[in-house]
């Protein structure tokens, strides 16, 4: 099936594709923190849940790799859980893709199928990034981070 965006619409949907320019442009994400933290925390993102329409985060600890720094805001010094807080992260664009299957937000996926241009969870084959979003079954929209090259270099 061909999409088509008509620029003069209003209430555009996403598309496969489509960049996130919000993230993109910025290297900030917004979400919500799941326990307290103090700005400067690392955070990654949290995979006890489906995390749409906004990424949910988590304290991490020395052995976890973290996603993204929170961000100093003057309004609040001292997060609890459920405050809406501003992560800094590296990372090239923000994409979004068509799951393959359910996907935990926070996992790397590779290419699934080219044909089709899904991605899947990571299982050995090449990297192209990080699921920010959730999918609860294939066929549905994430926003996907892309860290990696697709090729060998």
């Amino acid at each position: 099936m061909v999409q088509t965006i008509n620029p003069n619409q209003f209430s555009q949907s996403v598309v496969k594709g489509m960049l996130a320019k919000d993230i993109s442009k910025s290297g900030i994400v917004a979400g919500i923190l799941d326990e307290a933290a103090f700005p400067g925390s690392v955070v990654h993102l949290s995979t006890g849940a489906f995390n749409k329409p906004i990424p949910v985060f988590s304290k991490s600890s020395v052995s976890e790799e973290g996603f993204g720094v929170i961000i100093y805001n003057a309004r609040k010094s001292t997060l609890v859980a459920n405050d809406a807080i501003e992560v800094a992260f590296a990372g090239g664009p923000v994409i979004w893709m068509e799951a393959a299957a359910a996907i935990t937000a926070g996992v790397q996926v590779e290419l699934a199928n080219a044909t089709n241009i899904t991605v899947q969870l990571f299982s050995g084959g090449k990297q192209l990034g990080v699921a920010l979003d959730g999918a609860s079954a294939a066929g549905q929209l994430i926003r996907v981070i892309i860290t990696k090259p697709t090729f060998d270099v």
